[in-house]
């Protein structure tokens, strides 16, 4: 037997070993505590140098907070919406179904933000309520998908096979181009010159405005599909938000969608070739093999091309599978996405839905013929139910477009249908201004015969080699990116590539609509996720082809990335030139404690914001970019509305009312700077009436800032007559009455001038005496030095000056 321990030996036994216990819990109480105290002497003292309250991180995690909610929300009720369309047995690969979800939050977020809109419940209750709701109806299903599908991944992560240096540098080269986009987001002068005028302007119009109401004057920017703009109003409803604030968010809105455009990218990579192949996994990276995309204006700029790409993926991936089965559900969910497509932007539509239409045409008239050869299709015997669904609830899908502009302006185009269906408002010179002013000066495309087709033919496989972009940006480097173009000599010796052909087709389509309507490069970033696909697919089924293809493939993409590396840096931003120097002067502004000022955007427009009351309705005159301002706004550019007419009206009286009935209380014009896309008479009867009538004008930069007068004007004339004192232009020197000089600047009655009723005797004093305005040409003339006391100048116009008799001066 052992004798009895002896208790003290036990005792002393227990003392070494509880030391380290209590040194143990000390530890994990004292390093915390340590690391809080370091922490705070940190912040401590770097807030003395730059305060911790100005750190601009705060902002931009705010910023993706947001951007959290609003993924969140779409995806949760996105996905809530695919499942009841598809049912319960017809899942979706798991990244199809991710990006169609989110597809079709996207729209529903838009639905509601439109009729929270129509409705006039615009305000930050909607900010908060709207992602919360969506979050709230989804998230349950999407925790328990989100909750199985990590198990699955920890189960396949202890079969991973190691790493190789094919999945690992297209992963890397992904995540650089990524950030290289993202930076390029994080200031506000990052906003392309069209969103300035367009989708941020039209955002901020809403938001201002609680509402989305008809324009009144007929604003055709307004009329058209915004569903980017629509996501942009939600960032602008942000409650005690600077411009800063809402412009950024939207940014980051945009970004947001970009990121889920690249799970597409990956999604549409593995319905072709299969989720095995080369370089599967990271196809997404093939998105940055397309270095346009860094420059402007094809970059992430707050416009819609992007917002439009995001629906490219789906679109595709239905119109696979539902070409097959035609079955109704898919048809009725490849509706619902070809309608957000179409809901963007029109180009986007061009390029986006014309390949699933004609795919799906094309395999009823075949199922029709044998049907009629009593030879039906067994997997699709009801195969006409298909696209019956599809062309309904197509119709249903986009009506928040076409029906409000039916209700709003009787035309559901507006102004497409205009000469048809007697659209409103539309004047007599409406129609000529937008098919000369519009449709044939400003949209690129070729002309209308032959020699156009063929050149819209050839331009399938030259896109990416002859830069269709404003010669200013980057002259005539091509910086589209060319793997895909060039993919197409080696598609036909490849493998199972029978779906790549069906996307190279699909592309090719799109590229030829795109050119033969309005060919700028921008316009094609809506179907590079097909393209990046098909590229990332023809690189993978090449690189299963042997050592020298592999050796092949490599030096393709070197060659590519290595050509497209600089082109970030190039100075072609319209705001910032280069915006890696704009990036380093903007966060610079921070240790120069310029904390305030570096928040500031859109330069003018943001100070004479802050200068209207609540309240104000602005009248922007001739002057696209005019984000910042703020307030609900009112448009008169001659070829963008069809309800303002200047050289028609006669009288004071006659702008004045129409002003009032628009709401207007402010107008801004460009400081004497006439309208060329506009009538001489509009450009006289505009600034007769501001110059003589309107009240506390001001001049903030650029522009001319001035109140609507107390009360109507005098009853009297609109300038007439006018004394042309010309030698070069088209109008000869003499009198003429107000409606003479309504010549039109664009079309086939642009050059034809009416002689004046009173030809000039080479007495120009004696004209002048005579008028009540007068235009004269430098060069060939000067206003007489006896009359100027009695004249103003109130603008240039090329080729004029354009004098106006001044309020109590003789009249003739």
């Amino acid at each position: 037997m052992n004798p009895p321990a002896d208790p003290t030996e036990a005792a002393g036994e227990a003392a070494p070993r509880a030391l380290p216990s209590v040194l143990s819990h000390v530890r994990a109480v004292a390093v915390p505590v340590a690391m809080a105290l370091a922490l705070a002497l940190f912040l401590q003292q770097v807030n003395r140098h730059y305060p911790l309250t100005k750190w601009l991180f705060w902002r931009y995690a705010g910023y993706w907070l947001a951007s959290l909610c609003f993924a969140t929300g779409c995806l949760s009720t996105g996905r809530l919406v695919v499942r009841a369309v598809l049912g319960r047995d017809r899942a979706l690969p798991i990244l199809e179904d991710v990006v169609t979800s989110f597809a079709a939050g996207v729209y529903v977020f838009f639905l509601a933000t439109s009729v929270a809109g129509l409705a006039g419940l615009l305000g930050a209750p909607l900010f908060f309520a709207l992602p919360t709701l969506m979050v709230a109806v989804g998230i349950r299903p999407l925790a328990k998908d989100l909750a199985s599908l990590g198990q699955k991944l920890r189960a396949s992560a202890h079969h991973k096979t190691p790493r190789s240096w094919t999945s690992v540098l297209p992963w890397l080269f992904g995540l650089v181009g990524l950030a290289m986009v993202y930076v390029a987001v994080l200031t506000p002068e990052n906003t392309a010159f069209d969103a300035r005028w367009q989708h941020i302007a039209l955002a901020e119009h809403y938001a201002a405005e609680g509402a989305m109401r008809r324009f009144p004057e007929g604003w055709y920017v307004g009329a058209s599909p915004h569903l980017a703009s629509v996501l942009y109003t939600w960032a602008f409803l942000l409650p005690r938000g600077a411009l800063f604030d809402h412009v950024e968010l939207a940014a980051h809105l945009e970004f947001t969608t970009f990121v889920f455009t690249l799970v597409g990218i990956e999604a549409l990579f593995r319905l072709l070739v299969g989720s095995q192949r080369g370089l599967a996994r990271h196809a997404w990276a093939a998105r940055f093999l397309f270095p346009g995309v860094w420059l402007y204006d094809s970059s992430l700029c707050l416009g819609a091309d992007h917002v439009a790409a995001l629906f490219a993926a789906p679109i595709f991936a239905l119109t696979v599978r539902a070409f097959r089965s035609m079955s109704a559900r898919l048809c009725l969910l490849l509706a619902l996405v070809m309608s957000g497509a179409m809901l963007t932007k029109y180009t986007g539509a061009l390029v986006l839905v014309g390949f699933p239409i004609l795919a799906l045409a094309l395999r009823t008239l075949v199922l029709a013929v044998r049907a009629l050869l009593k030879r039906p299709d067994p997997i699709a015997p009801r195969f006409w139910l298909g696209p019956l669904t599809a062309i309904g609830a197509g119709l249903v899908f986009t009506a928040p477009h076409w029906a409000k502009n039916l209700v709003f302006y009787g035309d559901p185009l507006y102004p497409l249908l205009s000469s048809r269906l007697h659209a409103h408002p539309w004047t007599p010179d409406s129609a000529d201004r937008f098919q000369y002013g519009f449709i044939e000066a400003q949209l690129w495309r070729p002309t209308r015969d032959w020699k156009g087709l063929k050149e819209s033919l050839g331009a399938l496989f030259t896109f990416s080699f002859l830069p269709n972009d404003w010669p200013r940006f980057h002259g005539k480097v091509p910086v589209f990116g060319s793997l895909f173009t060039l993919g197409l000599g080696v598609l036909p010796f490849l493998r199972r590539a029978r779906r790549v052909w069906a996307l190279y087709a699909a592309v090719h389509l799109g590229v030829f609509g795109w050119y033969w309507t309005h060919h700028q490069d921008r316009y094609l970033q809506a179907i590079v996720p097909w393209m990046a696909a098909a590229t990332a697919a023809v690189l993978a089924l090449a690189w299963q082809e042997g050592r020298a293809a592999k050796v092949g493939v490599t030096a393709l993409i070197a060659a590519q990335i290595v050509w497209g590396a600089d082109t970030f840096f190039i100075p072609a931003h319209a705001h910032e030139g280069s915006v890696p120097k704009a990036l380093s002067e903007f966060f610079a502004q921070g240790h120069k404690q310029n904390y305030e000022g570096r928040l500031d955007a859109f330069g003018s427009f943001q100070i004479i914001g802050r200068e209207l009351p609540k309240g104000s309705k602005l009248l922007v005159h001739e002057e696209h970019p005019h984000a910042g301002l703020g307030v609900p706004t009112v448009n008169d550019y001659a070829v963008n509305q069809g309800g303002i007419s200047y050289g028609r009206m006669l009288s004071p009286l006659d702008v004045d009312a129409l002003y009032r009935g628009y709401g207007v209380t402010h107008i801004l014009w460009p400081t004497k700077q006439g309208a060329m896309d506009d009538t001489l008479a509009s450009d006289l009867v505009f600034f007769h009436y501001v110059t003589r009538f309107a009240e506390g004008t001001k001049t903030v930069g650029p522009l001319t800032l001035a109140r609507m007068p107390s009360k109507p004007p005098p009853s009297e004339r609109a300038p007439d007559p006018i004394a042309i004192l010309s030698c070069k232009s088209g109008f000869s020197a003499g009198l003429y009455h107000l409606p003479d000089l309504h010549v039109p600047a664009f079309g086939p009655r642009a050059s034809k001038f009416p002689r004046p009723y009173r030809p000039s005797n080479k007495d120009d004093a004696a004209l002048v005496a005579a008028a009540s305005a007068v235009a004269v040409e430098p060069g060939c003339s000067t206003m007489p030095p006896e009359h100027k006391e009695s004249f103003t100048l109130v603008a240039n116009r090329k080729p004029y000056e354009l004098w106006i008799r001044t309020r109590g001066a003789a009249a003739p």
